[in-house]
């Protein structure tokens, strides 16, 4: 059974780059979605991924609000991965708003230049 992951990104070809390094590897299939609200309806239609990778930088749905949704839900009783599976946080932080997250969502953090591929599949369940 193939296994799905979300890659919340707008830079397309960073997107086609996780997916080249990720399928194959493993029984998976990348999703792509260039901002957060693709990704949300994405997940209400067809339920958590197994791991997704998120941009938090971005113009339009930017990740911050796809991290609002997830903490929504896990105030809602659920846990990150019933909502995003294993959360990956990629690209440009913004430390003062990940701030708001600590301890009450769970996630990883890999920073763009460290995108190879053993460094993709260890994430993937």
């Amino acid at each position: 059974m193939t296994k799905k992951f979300l890659l919340i990104d707008n830079d397309e070809e960073f997107a086609k780059l996780i997916k080249a390094l990720a399928e194959g590897q493993k029984d998976y299939e990348g999703i792509w979605c260039p901002d957060s609200r693709k990704a949300i309806k994405y997940i209400k239609e067809n339920g958590p991924p197994a791991t997704t990778f998120l941009d938090c930088k971005m113009p339009g749905g930017d990740g911050y609000q796809f991290l609002d949704f997830v903490l929504k839900e896990v105030n809602a009783g659920k846990s990150t991965e019933d909502v995003a599976g294993t959360l990956v946080l990629t690209g440009n932080f913004n430390e003062e708003r990940l701030n708001e997250y600590n301890n009450k969502i769970t996630y990883e953090r890999l920073e763009k230049a460290e995108i190879k591929k053993e460094n993709i599949i260890r994430y993937l369940p």
